[in-house]
């Protein structure tokens, strides 16, 4: 029976998968837990056209529907996408790359819908510069999904903004910021205390925590002050006052 529904994967015949499936055909036959079926209906996404040497065009939804159907009919009845090795990977990426985004957004859905693999798979599929710039006009469908890919900031290489290096003296206002509260130094500065406390997070200035002054002037102990942090590449040299 393995056979035949490997046989009707290649067909990509939804209704015949649907048919072995139901009468006890194994979705999961791989050594690894997979499904070849689901690989032989993944494969169908290569095609689409009677003229494949001849079209410029990306395939739409519309041209790939028979492997679509076949991916959704075999995922619904459990199979598990379980590539055999990166060269599985490539082959499908490959095969989007040449599809529509949203050829690729409804293959998410499928896998989403029926649990057909791990999220981290999923990532895996996307995490190829390539197929974050084909995908870019999904950012949408990718957040719904949770797969939309964030760019880790490493905090201790990032740069303040040059307008407020150059309006704000990072010692200076690092100094005042822990001699007095913030709703006083922030008239001096003509702004309000909201806004000054945002331009010191911009600059990475450490700030008093909640009640710090309350302890302060109630004679009790307060937390230590933080250092303030230089900034990459010479940042307080090239900015000062």
């Amino acid at each position: 029976m393995s056979d035949l529904l490997h046989c009707a994967a290649i067909s990509a015949r939804s209704d015949a998968i649907r048919y072995l499936l139901k009468i006890g055909a194994d979705p999961n036959d791989k050594p690894n837990g997979g499904s070849s079926a689901l690989d032989r209906c993944l494969w169908h996404l290569n095609f689409g056209s009677y003229y494949p040497h001849y079209r410029k065009s990306l395939r739409s939804k519309y041209e790939v529907s028979k492997g679509l159907d076949s991916v959704r009919e075999v995922t619904a009845h459990g199979a598990i996408w379980n590539p055999n090795d990166q060269y599985a990977f490539n082959d499908l990426r490959r095969a989007l790359y040449g599809c529509e985004p949203e050829v690729t957004i409804e293959l998410l859905k499928i896998f989403k819908e029926h649990n057909a693999c791990p999220q981290d798979r999923l990532k895996e599929l996307l995490c190829k510069p390539r197929m974050k710039e084909h995908l870019a006009s999904q950012t949408y469908w990718l957040t719904r999904l949770g797969l939309k890919h964030e760019e880790k900031r490493n905090s201790k290489e990032w740069t303040p903004p040059a307008h407020l290096l150059g309006q704000y003296n990072r010692t200076e206002l690092y100094e005042k910021v822990w001699s007095q509260p913030m709703r006083i130094l922030a008239q001096q500065y003509g702004v309000s205390d909201v806004y000054l406390a945002r331009v010191c997070r911009l600059l990475r200035i450490p700030l008093p925590g909640l009640g710090y002054w309350a302890k302060k002037s109630a004679g009790k102990a307060t937390k230590r002050r933080a250092p303030l942090p230089p900034l990459p590449d010479g940042g307080d040299k090239r900015y000062t006052n």
